[in-house]
């Protein structure tokens, strides 16, 4: 009997920690998809930037790396 009782809370901590994984999954493809953006649109705005601004052109290129560098601390 306290053998079932072992198993059956062993499956359910097994469950428990399938769901969080999962939930921890789904947070970050939420999260990748909503810094997407960040990442990308700076590309097609860069000549506006780079005119408005008055910046040349290897300096412009400096601006389309800053969402990277700004996001390496937090890769590991």
């Amino acid at each position: 009997m306290e053998k079932k009782r072992v198993k059956a809370k062993n499956s359910l901590s097994l469950e428990a920690s399938s769901n969080k994984r999962i939930l921890y999954l789904i947070t970050i493809m939420v999260i990748g998809f909503n810094l997407r953006p960040a990442i990308t649109s700076v590309g097609p705005l860069l000549g506006t930037i780079r005119d408005q601004i008055g910046l040349e052109n290897w300096s412009a290129g400096t601006i389309t790396s800053l969402p990277l560098i700004a996001a390496a601390p937090w890769i590991q």
